[in-house]
């Protein structure tokens, strides 16, 4: 015999919801917030980026002022002094440090070959840094006035860790994941 559910029996069941398979939206790759600039993936000296003056009147990408402008506003609230101390740097600046760089190694004796790959550690060759793109910004604690290594000790650092993302902004290198 074939036992079914009662037509009362149907009715008084709880029901079930339907699974909802979720709604994925596709990853915008082409967003400008998006972009990878490394050595691998360099950029041209022929793009542009609109600039604005951002905190501690260093200049940024005008799109991450204001983000950039409230997080630095809200560690202030809670207690925490962040200073900006670096930002955009156009392709022409970065490929004199760069160019500087290795002349002082070659003035101290060392092949033009071996000075650029030890001026590449310290600066980045022109296109391959991300502050010429002017999304990145060197931030420390205003108590500390160096990128020492104290700085990831700090309670700013902790502030920035905990906070950053709610802005927008990520830790880029963290410590043992410089060459990711």
């Amino acid at each position: 015999s074939v036992v079914t559910p009662s037509s009362s029996a149907v009715e008084s069941a709880p029901s079930q919801p339907e699974p909802v398979e979720p709604v994925l939206e596709p990853i915008p790759r082409d967003e400008w917030y998006l972009k990878l600039v490394n050595k691998t993936n360099v950029m041209t000296k022929d793009e542009k980026v609109t600039t604005a003056k951002s905190v501690d009147g260093i200049e940024v990408d005008a799109r991450i002022v204001e983000p950039l402008t409230q997080m630095v506003a809200a560690a202030k609230q809670q207690g925490i002094n962040l200073q900006t101390v670096a930002g955009y740097r156009s392709y022409d600046r970065q490929e004199k440090s760069y160019k500087s760089r290795v002349a002082q190694f070659v003035k101290d004796g060392k092949s033009q070959e071996e000075a650029e790959r030890l001026a590449a550690d310290i600066t980045a060759p022109p296109g391959t840094s991300e502050h010429n793109l002017g999304l990145s910004v060197d931030i420390q604690s205003k108590a500390s006035h160096d990128y020492a290594d104290n700085f990831k000790d700090s309670a700013e650092a902790k502030w920035l860790l905990d906070n950053a993302a709610t802005y927008g902004f990520i830790l880029r290198y963290p410590q043992g994941k410089e060459s990711v």
